[in-house]
């Protein structure tokens, strides 16, 4: 990476900053933060509020269940990372976002880098979505506790994609979903299956490589052999083996 060239740069508002690094901090995303091809700043919502108590969550305006976290608190919050990183995206992490894709992913690692905002509790007052309008994304059709290990899978998606995080040029490209299709499947055959094909009255069990996405040009089938197991192998008048004839196994 260039001298002059800045690193793509995460940016969190949470009320649990310390979660973070978390798993961003190990593997291939850890090594890039090391050196700098990324950064991780987070922001601690629970410090823009102005009571004794830091209280961050209210009942929600117009009622209804639960709490949510407080307009004025996370509404300051936002002002400040908008005044001290007005070129970074702001992205609030809820599930009725548009769902996280490649694509997405891909727009995300082409700019400056992304502000992330983490729900908690009930999710955030409307009014604050009404008027600040951030961006929505979601990683799935499911619930979590908090918008955190959702920031934490976006981060993790873009920054395999910025240059020199996987220590090679292309290895980005090579990855599943890169064009649009999954990378080659891996099926495990059952022994049962093994045991009813001709082929295969051995004691291996095998893995068969289906090279499905090229399509348009299919491979032959590769049967790799994976390790030796002791497979009894029964015929339908045959009875099960005892413990006794076989003594390395026990009941």
């Amino acid at each position: 990476m260039a001298l002059t060239e800045r690193p793509w740069q995460a940016l969190v508002l949470t009320l649990f900053p310390e979660m973070f690094p978390g798993p961003l901090g190990l593997s291939l995303a850890g090594q890039a933060l090391k050196t700098r091809v990324w950064t991780l700043e987070t922001v601690d919502i629970r410090a823009f509020t102005r009571d004794k108590h830091q209280s961050v969550d209210d009942a929600p305006y117009g009622g209804g269940p639960g709490m949510i976290l407080r307009p004025d608190v996370v509404s300051a919050a936002i002002g400040a990372v908008r005044a001290a990183a007005a070129d970074l995206p702001l992205i609030h992490l809820t599930p009725r976002g548009r769902r996280l894709d490649q694509a997405a992913v891909r727009t995300l690692a082409s700019g400056a880098g992304v502000a992330l905002l983490c729900g908690r509790y009930e999710g955030i007052d409307e009014r604050v979505i009404e008027e600040l309008r951030p961006r929505e994304i979601s990683v799935g059709d499911y619930v979590l506790s908090g918008g955190e290990i959702a920031a934490m899978v976006i981060v993790d998606a873009v920054t395999r994609l910025l240059p020199g995080a996987l220590g090679q040029e292309h290895g980005a490209d090579e990855d599943s979903h890169a064009t649009g299709l999954l990378e080659a499947g891996v099926d495990l055959l059952t022994i049962s299956q093994l045991l009813g094909h001709a082929s295969f009255s051995t004691t291996q069990v095998y893995l068969h490589v289906r090279r499905s996405h090229l399509a348009s040009t299919p491979s032959p089938l590769d049967w790799l052999p994976v390790r030796q197991l002791p497979v009894w192998q029964q015929a339908e008048e045959q009875t099960p083996p005892t413990p006794s004839q076989h003594p390395g196994r026990r009941s």
